[in-house]
């Protein structure tokens, strides 16, 4: 394996472990010589394409992941601004 073939696994190793202190789990899938689908679920839910949180199709692993944790992370802050407009009785 190259090195840079390395480099960009231990990268997506790190944003796997970042993701998973953010109760996140990864599921990274191959297709063939078409591309790489990255996907997060909540840890501890039953995986599935339902329950899926973010999803990116790239024809790189490295970008897969990278698009679906940006993903993932801006549908937790639009969850976090729900929230917090529920608390305050803020409506728009």
């Amino acid at each position: 394996m190259r090195a840079e073939s390395r480099l960009r696994w231990s990268g997506i190793g790190w944003v796997a472990v970042g993701m998973a202190h953010q109760s996140y789990d990864l599921q990274l899938t191959r297709y063939d010589e078409r591309g790489w689908r990255a996907t997060f679920y909540t840890t501890g839910m039953e995986h599935s394409l339902t329950s899926a949180t973010a999803s990116s199709w790239e024809p790189t692993r490295w970008r897969a992941v990278q698009r679906a944790a940006w993903e993932a992370i801006g549908n937790l802050k639009t969850l976090d601004l729900e929230v917090l407009r529920r608390r305050t009785g803020e409506n728009a």
